[in-house]
């Protein structure tokens, strides 16, 4: 399940923790370190989509798979995906 326990104001394995005051700072941080950490190019400007789940059908994987070459093809937008 999902839990709503979670808070980037305390969690300790983020780069930068923040609150709703800075939100857009922290998120540009955290997301900048997590495109260095997989290798990918730290690009503001990108839209960073991520997917953690068992991969089968129940969890929706065939609507992602499906739309993949739109996603990362896609002009003028560009697109990094994380499947886990």
């Amino acid at each position: 399940g999902i839990s709503d326990e979670w808070s980037p104001t305390t969690d300790p394995k983020i780069p930068r923790n923040y609150r709703l005051a800075d939100v857009d700072e922290g998120k540009r941080v955290c997301k900048a370190a997590l495109q260095k950490e997989l290798g990918l190019e730290a690009d503001p400007g990108t839209c960073l989509i991520g997917f953690c789940g068992r991969l089968c059908y129940q969890k929706g994987l065939t609507l992602i798979m499906s739309s993949i070459d739109w996603l990362m093809h896609g002009q003028p937008n560009r697109c990094q995906l994380i499947i886990m």
